[in-house]
């Protein structure tokens, strides 16, 4: 897509970036979007809702450029929104580093049925640092419990939980709270993790969160790995 935008801003006599990725991190000016096939134009808002909503830049470009291969982790992203479509107010995408869970949530986050505009996806991690009892950490919770879909990227991380109690490792209490709520909505929200289900429950934390996982919870696992681990972790 980007070639074709590069294309239709030299015809209108724009000034085109040196680098191609400079176009995938400028907004596209209105009168080039104008000019694109009615394919690109659906692309690129695609894209820039993406960007608005949160997804890593590299998820926005597997996502718009060329099509999505039908890849494990892809199929399991559809099933989680056929799911969520079905009733089911928390999913879970799990599979190794490198199985594309965090591109396919965000395809998941772009289907997923929800009330209201606004959607995001945060890592876990992101969540569990927030400071406590600021104003800027209440109104960041309020926006993810709020979100009309949501995306928790990356949970189960050893460094971004609390707590050893006998069934190990807990989720931040911040992030059991957005869960917690967005259950009371019934509000859809996927989390990505390297976990099978079993550990996944565990880790999810009193009696109450594991019976809300058994009544309203989506579970999918893929093991192909499409890419390396570009992270540098585990």
């Amino acid at each position: 897509m980007k070639a074709i935008v590069a294309d239709v801003m030299a015809e209108l006599g724009l000034s085109v970036p040196e680098s191609m990725a400079g176009i995938a991190r400028e907004p596209v000016p209105s009168e080039v979007v104008e000019r694109l096939p009615p394919a690109q134009r659906d692309m690129d808002g695609l894209a820039r809702r993406l960007r608005r909503w949160g997804a890593p830049e590299l998820a926005v470009q597997l996502l718009t450029e060329g099509g999505l291969e039908q890849t494990e982790s892809v199929c399991a992203s559809n099933r989680l929104v056929e799911a969520a479509r079905a009733g089911a107010v928390w999913c879970c995408l799990a599979g190794p580093v490198g199985a594309g869970k965090t591109t396919a949530a965000a395809l998941w986050l772009s289907k997923v049925p929800g009330r209201g505009g606004a959607r995001a996806l945060i890592a876990s991690e992101r969540i569990a640092r927030l400071p406590a009892n600021t104003v800027h950490t209440e109104t960041r919770l309020e926006a993810l419990v709020d979100a009309a879909a949501l995306v928790i990227d990356d949970v189960g991380r050893r460094d971004q939980a609390q707590g050893q109690g006998q069934q190990g490792i807990e989720l931040a209490p911040f992030v059991q709270g957005v869960l917690c709520e967005r259950y009371d909505a019934r509000k859809p929200t996927l989390l990505t993790a390297n976990l099978d289900e079993r550990r996944l429950v565990q880790i999810l934390g009193d009696d109450r969160m594991r019976s809300r996982w058994g009544e309203v919870g989506a579970y999918a696992a893929v093991r192909q790995v499409v890419r390396p681990n570009r992270r540098g972790r585990a």
